[in-house]
């Protein structure tokens, strides 16, 4: 005990009592709770006077409620890659492999400046593995430019899906609208499904004209094409 403060070299271990608690900073003042690794001074931080965590903020003070960081990001002139940053996890059995999910952050493109081009890419895991074995499939991918990739890591535009889509609606009859820019209620064009039985359904096409949505074209199930 030095200096109101108590210095442990070999680890401090307590039992406690069934029902006990062990409590830092009982009074609530603006003391924090620190935590260091080898390579971290602040591998796992409570800031007592913003009332923040932090987890691997080096020298950082936590900026939000709960702040997460990893290691730097590439460079320009290093390969786009991420790194994996939180996970969910649930264990597998004698019977069942085990499961998981994970957020990776991490850069979309190299060069061109140093725009931070953040990427993030939610993971799944699908391949048979141990309890030890990560999420390894990248299902959606989400950047900094706007594009969403679904199936593809590498979205070329606002929406890219590497694979079929599937469309259904409880009217059973679904549509795609295509809206004026600012006014997402006016469809210029159109392009719905209409089913006419159980085991047969038409293709409808839709235009504007004169501020009306009028159909334009048909393909009934029969294969037959109306104008």
């Amino acid at each position: 005990l030095t200096a109101n403060r108590i210095i442990v070299a070999d680890g401090l271990t307590d039992t406690g009592q069934a029902g006990s608690a062990t409590v830092f900073n009982e009074s609530g003042s603006t003391a924090d709770f620190r935590i260091e690794s080898t390579g971290n001074d602040n591998m796992f931080v409570v800031d007592g006077g913003l009332n923040r965590v932090g987890i691997g903020t080096y020298s950082q003070a936590p900026r939000i409620l709960l702040d997460i960081q990893g290691s730097v990001m590439p460079a320009t002139g290093d390969a786009a890659s991420v790194e994996d940053m939180l996970t969910l996890y649930r264990n597998g059995s004698a019977s069942v492999w085990s499961g998981g999910a994970t957020l990776a952050l991490g850069r979309y493109s190299t060069g061109n400046g140093s725009a931070p081009k953040s990427r993030l890419d939610f993971k799944l895991k699908n391949a048979a593995g141990s309890n030890t074995a990560l999420p390894e499939t990248t299902v959606m991918t989400l950047q900094s430019n706007g594009n969403v990739g679904i199936g593809t890591a590498l979205p070329v535009s606002k929406l890219h899906v590497s694979g079929n889509i599937t469309i259904d609606s409880s009217s059973n009859a679904p549509y795609l609208d295509f809206v004026e820019n600012g006014d997402t209620g006016d469809s210029k064009a159109r392009i719905a499904m209409d089913q006419i039985s159980g085991t047969s359904g038409q293709m409808l096409f839709y235009t504007e004209g004169s501020g009306t949505l009028t159909e334009r074209m048909r393909i009934a199930s029969d294969g037959q094409t109306f104008f």
